[in-house]
């Protein structure tokens, strides 16, 4: 737990994904790109703040937006 005037910063990075596949070529990959994305708690004699940053990039192959997703 955050003290008094303190900042807590937690930053991710990285691409997280899952392929589900059948026999034959049946097959979908799900993709999750994390960029910069940084989870900052600050306390101060003001109160806290609590905010995230960056961007989070999902996509599947083959296309599924078809079913909405």
């Amino acid at each position: 737990m955050a003290g008094p005037d303190t900042t807590e910063i937690h930053t991710a990075n990285g691409t997280y994904g899952m392929t589900v596949s059948a026999p034959g070529a049946q097959s979908i990959s799900l993709a999750i790109i994390l960029t910069g994305l940084e989870d900052k708690y600050v306390t101060n004699a003001s109160g806290t703040d609590e905010w995230i940053n960056g961007s989070i990039t999902i996509s599947w192959s083959a296309d599924l937006s078809q079913w909405g997703c």
